[in-house]
């Protein structure tokens, strides 16, 4: 569950720093 947490966020980070670098 930790885990799960933990990839989750790091996924959100990836999509806002890709959308920061596109925008």
């Amino acid at each position: 569950m930790h885990k799960l947490y933990s990839n989750s966020l790091h996924v959100l980070v990836c999509i806002l720093m890709s959308s920061c670098l596109i925008h």
